[in-house]
Parts: C-alpha cells; structure tokens; sequence
C-alpha cells in the first residue's frame, strides 16, 4: 500500500515498487500484514508472516495481484 489505510476498505491498492524490484533482482517477495490494535503503546500488535512469492516470470499487473492477495489472505485469516 505505501501509506497507511484510513479507509473502511481492507487494503488500498498496491503500488508496484516491491514486484518491480523483485523481476529486477530475481529476489522473492515475503508477504506480510500488521494486525491489531493501532493505539499508542498498544500491546495488541502482531506481524504475520505469509509464504515467499516468486514474480520472475509473471507480467508485473499480474505479480502484483498476486501480492496483493497474499497479504489479503493474511489479514482475513488472522483479524
């Protein structure tokens, strides 16, 4: 997303950096999400961890989808 959702949406669009520079570097992507309670010294924070995406030989609309319900998928799964 690349900025933080105020919105009622479960996740802004992607930007395309991160799948960008994974075609570029052959490098695979780590999905991941910030679950919990976003108040000052909250204790209710969790990052959650999804399975490497590798984007090589995907078109760069279709890697990015593919992130984009990766980390979709973790926040559905642990909210």
């Amino acid at each position: 997303e690349a900025e933080r959702n105020y919105t009622s949406e479960i996740l802004l669009p992607f930007k395309k950096g991160a799948v960008r520079m994974s075609k570029e570097t052959g490098s695979k992507i780590i999905p991941y999400c910030i679950v919990g309670d976003y108040k000052f010294r909250s204790k209710d924070l969790k990052i959650v961890y999804g399975e490497a995406i590798q984007v090589g030989d995907l078109e760069i609309e279709e890697a990015n989808e593919k992130l984009f319900n990766a980390v979709k998928g973790l926040l559905l799964e642990n909210k």
